[in-house]
């Protein structure tokens, strides 16, 4: 009968456990820090975790390697293994919003900023296509 009695409690406990865990990651969603967040102290390089298109359906990448770096002076790269694009952004924070303005064609790219943390970026398209980055 002990045995009976306990595992009631350890399997509550563990389910406790596993609800805080899975609350805490949503926390995460939707929340959009400071600008330190973006670019660490000098720059930070973002990798690509996942892309999705306007419906929501996962996109399948060609190049996994796709990176972006921001760097504290409002300038970013973005890289995969064919090319790198260079220019400017601008992030507004209140707006919620970043603009990159590519270096060599000086058109302007604006995202929705829906994560922004120390670890996640999630960058949102007019046409709700998104893509999801993890700090390196």
């Amino acid at each position: 009968m002990r045995k009976l009695a306990y595992l009631p409690t350890t399997w509550l406990l563990a389910a406790f456990v596993l609800l805080i865990s899975v609350l805490s990651a949503c926390s995460q969603e939707g929340k959009v820090g400071e600008a330190s967040s973006l670019y660490g102290t000098t720059s930070k390089k973002w990798s690509l975790a996942k892309e999705t298109g306007a419906t929501g359906d996962k996109v399948e990448q060609a190049d996994d390697d796709q990176t972006f770096t921001f760097f504290q002076n409002g300038t970013y790269n973005m890289a995969t293994s064919m090319e790198t694009l260079t220019g400017k952004y601008t992030f507004d924070q209140a707006g919620k919003k970043i603009t990159l303005t590519d270096e060599n064609m000086g058109t302007d790219r604006v995202f929705a900023v829906t994560t922004l943390t120390d670890d996640n970026l999630t960058l949102t398209a007019p046409d709700g296509s998104a893509i999801k980055l993890q700090a390196e």
